[in-house]
């Protein structure tokens, strides 16, 4: 029987967990209810309304953002730890909006992130605003 060497089975062990973790945090964001501290509806900012966003997260924890504009419209997210270095990762990819307009994005921040203040901006369809959330500790 043939056998697979081990270098071409880590990828995708490592892109099944990497699934995993994200569905359950896209399940963990639709499940948080508009209205608590966590997650808030905010505002109508020109294209676009921010249905709900992480308040506070923790290092090595999750901030979730959500979004709706136009379905289809492509929607981008950048985020600006306190110590001022900008988070670059897989889960900041910009997306196109659902059939129901909505982009949804769960980010795990690093588990050395610096308590403070940090920031993230996202962007569809021309319009940007900037947002504001703390990094507490555990």
């Amino acid at each position: 029987m043939f056998a697979r060497p081990a270098s071409l089975k880590m990828p995708w062990m490592a892109l099944i967990a990497t699934s995993v973790v994200l569905l359950s945090a896209c399940a963990h964001a639709a499940a948080v209810p508009i209205g608590t501290p966590e997650a808030q509806a905010v505002e109508h900012v020109g294209d676009f309304t921010m249905v709900g966003y992480s308040r506070r997260a923790r290092p090595g924890g999750f901030v979730f953002v959500r979004i709706q504009t136009r379905p289809g419209a492509l929607c981008t997210i950048s985020l600006t730890l306190p110590n001022g270095v900008w988070l670059q990762n897989f889960a900041l990819a910009p997306q196109r909006a659902d059939a129901n307009g909505l982009c949804t994005w769960a980010v795990r921040l690093p588990a050395d992130t610096p308590l403070g203040v940090a920031h993230f901006t996202v962007a569809a369809q021309g319009s940007a605003t900037r947002y504001t959330f703390l990094v507490t500790a555990p």
